[in-house]
């Protein structure tokens, strides 16, 4: 069974219950949006969050996905890195956002450089995001 994960702006007071698992954290102001009416933290400190709280391979897949759909951006995500400098898990984080990349297009795609990575087999090269369209 998943679990909803829901950070509370305190120092204490996090854990689970059922289907519910509530985390302590600090949170900035800019950190908060307000979507459907309901507060939610902004994309950068959400990929950062699972990063810290995920296996490298699931961190780089969220983190690999929110970047190339520009969900996020590398500087978003290092500023968020630095504001959350003192959480636990950070050094977790801070591997997976140096390993994301923007240009990887599928979950297989970033699942494969993971394995690649982890079993010391040069990954293969991203190819460079297409900048312009075509019209038709």
């Amino acid at each position: 069974m998943s679990k909803v994960h829901l950070t509370r702006a305190s120092s204490t007071g996090g854990g689970g219950k059922n289907e519910l698992f509530v985390h302590s954290a600090s949170l900035d102001s800019g950190e908060i949006e307000v979507v459907d009416g309901i507060p939610v933290t902004c994309a950068a400190r959400t990929v950062i969050d699972i990063a810290r709280s995920v296996p490298f391979e699931q961190a780089v897949v969220v983190g690999d996905a929110a970047l190339q759909r520009e969900i996020v951006s590398k500087n978003e995500l290092a500023l968020t890195l630095e504001r959350a400098r003192n959480m636990k898990g950070i050094a977790a984080a801070r591997r997976a956002v140096a390993f994301m990349d923007s240009r990887s297009e599928s979950v297989g795609e970033s699942r494969s450089r993971v394995l690649f990575h982890t079993q010391g087999v040069a990954s293969p090269q991203c190819r460079l995001k297409s900048t312009t369209r075509s019209i038709r």
